[in-house]
């Protein structure tokens, strides 16, 4: 792959919240392994995301994946995909693109079309 910058984050619940944004601590080369969630949303049933294509893609809901796609198009070098936790009803967001800034922005983006077309819980991002 390339040599820009993904961004890294660290990953906690705050029960009180329905979303998380995780600002990175540091930057890694890009690496499909350093790949780090930057956000989560709080959603009512994390079974009502069904993803594909090794957890990167989402079948379901209908028109989460296209919206994701959208929001990527506009972000140079962008690469965006969300996957439920096996655990406990919370969505993550992982983003990447040229600069921190440009990946934070996009997560928090991908994180706004969760909580909207997922069935998000308590304030939008």
């Amino acid at each position: 792959m390339g040599s820009w910058r993904t961004a890294v984050g660290a990953l906690q619940l705050h029960p009180a919240s329905g979303f998380n944004f995780f600002p990175a601590c540091h930057s890694n080369a890009l690496s499909a392994t350093t790949l780090t969630p930057l956000a989560q949303v709080k959603v009512a049933d994390r079974a009502a995301i069904v993803t594909t294509d090794a957890e990167t893609r989402v079948a379901e809901p209908r028109g989460l994946q296209a919206a994701i796609d959208a929001a990527v198009a506009g972000v140079p070098r962008g690469r965006s995909f969300v996957r439920p936790s096996g655990t406990e009803d919370v969505v993550r967001v992982y983003a990447e693109a040229e600069s921190q800034e440009a990946a934070d922005a996009l997560a928090i983006e991908v994180a706004r079309l969760v909580h909207a077309k997922a069935g998000g819980v308590g304030p939008a991002p």
